[in-house]
């Protein structure tokens, strides 16, 4: 299949904020990678950098959210759904080389504090997140499934970012054997 320019742009620099950042990732370096013409950038981005950048947030947040919403529909427990979420985010740390964790937390981490419109597109990512897993926990009869699914995106996040940081998935591992504290 041909991708077109603009989702290889959106593509290229979605890879690139997740494994080094929005201020390490320069537009030569995605045109580079992507093959993409400098004029198609601003063709299809025309406020450069950030545009671009919230396109890529976006395109991650669904990419991310469609890949545990497959996963989740393998299972018919909660418990093994989670089980297999987590997973997930520990093999694409461990087969990047922990390169890649949350697609939108180095760039959150970098750039909310100062960028209005980066900081609301991270925003949108995780109550699109935070949205999939309510849905999840009521599908499973949790009466308290808002509750449930902050608790465990902020596990999450602050497992793969430990996972990451440390270079070393326990974090990870960690919320998955205990759990029945974020299931519950």
């Amino acid at each position: 299949m041909n991708t077109s320019a603009r989702d290889r742009l959106i593509q290229t620099t979605a890879l690139l904020l997740q494994s080094q950042g929005y201020n390490s990732t320069g537009l030569n370096q995605v045109l580079q990678q992507s093959g993409v013409p400098k004029g198609s950038l601003y063709h299809y981005f025309p406020g450069g950098k950030e545009d671009l950048a919230i396109a890529a947030i976006q395109q991650s947040t669904l990419a991310v959210q469609a890949s545990l919403q497959m996963i989740a529909g393998r299972h018919s427990s909660l418990q093994a759904s989670v089980e297999a979420a987590i997973d997930y985010f520990i093999n694409e740390l461990e087969s990047s080389q922990f390169s890649k964790g949350c697609p939108v937390a180095t760039i959150a981490l970098e750039q909310a504090g100062v960028n209005s419109r980066i900081q609301a597109a991270c925003e949108l990512a995780y109550a699109t997140w935070q949205a999939a897993l309510i849905a999840l926990f009521a599908a499973h009869g949790k009466s308290n499934a808002e509750q449930l699914a902050e608790r465990l995106l902020i596990a999450l996040e602050g497992g793969l970012i430990l996972s990451r940081a440390r270079r070393d998935c326990k974090a990870l591992r960690q919320v998955k054997s205990e759990l029945s504290i974020y299931l519950s």
